[in-house]
């Protein structure tokens, strides 16, 4: 993750991914009782990952803590490789391998700290941004890199993924699930920086990434 200086940038954050970035290196957004690295030899190809957007670190989570709509780590057999997911709407299974360009909101990634440590950490270390948190009430969003990696985005009303394993579009109108299609079908890929449409064609005869 990367951290802005400049304090303009930050106003467009959420609560949590503004105490994020102010605390980056002092204290964790998540508990993790053994932090491992992206790419760790460790990982268990059957186990889920939560994530610590501020030290970059996994720690494992028991399957019946994960929480509805959430974002994980697991490895997807049919892809052969780590990749990010989202927990279903009941919070019963994880769905979806998240592209590069995903949208999601920063508080789906099963943060722990609460808005009452937050603002007093930033009464006392940025004033100026807690007053305007309090006053804007901003919702801070983070968007998947082709590296892999979450960088903070910036406010958003809509959360959106490219599921990898089907090529298809969903985005989340509050809790709510919709498929996003364009004229020629529902499939589409990342490439250069934005969704372009896959016709379906295309798609079967094998030329999907």
């Amino acid at each position: 993750m990367r951290c802005y200086e400049n304090r303009n940038g930050w106003v467009c954050w959420s609560f949590v991914g503004i105490v994020c970035a102010i605390m980056f290196g002092v204290i964790p957004c998540m508990a993790a009782d053994v932090p491992l690295k992206a790419g760790s030899p460790h990982f268990d190809r059957s186990a889920v990952y939560r994530y610590d957007l501020v030290n970059e670190t996994f720690s494992l989570i028991q399957i019946d803590k994960l929480k509805p709509l959430h974002v994980y780590y697991r490895f997807s057999p049919i892809l052969d490789r780590w990749v990010w997911s989202k927990v279903d709407d009941n919070g019963e299974k994880l769905e979806f391998a998240i592209g590069p360009g995903s949208i999601q909101r920063a508080n789906l990634f099963d943060l722990t700290i609460s808005i009452e440590e937050g603002l007093e950490v930033l009464e006392q270390r940025a004033p100026d941004i807690a007053r305007l948190y309090i006053i804007q009430g901003s919702s801070a969003s983070m968007v998947l890199g082709e590296d892999g990696k979450w960088e903070l985005n910036g406010v958003i009303s809509v959360g959106h993924i490219l599921d990898l394993e089907t090529s298809q579009r969903w985005e989340w109108h509050g809790d709510h699930r919709v498929e996003v299609i364009h004229s020629g079908g529902n499939y589409w890929q990342y490439e250069r920086g934005k969704f372009v449409p896959l016709w379906s064609d295309y798609r079967f005869a094998g030329c999907c990434p």
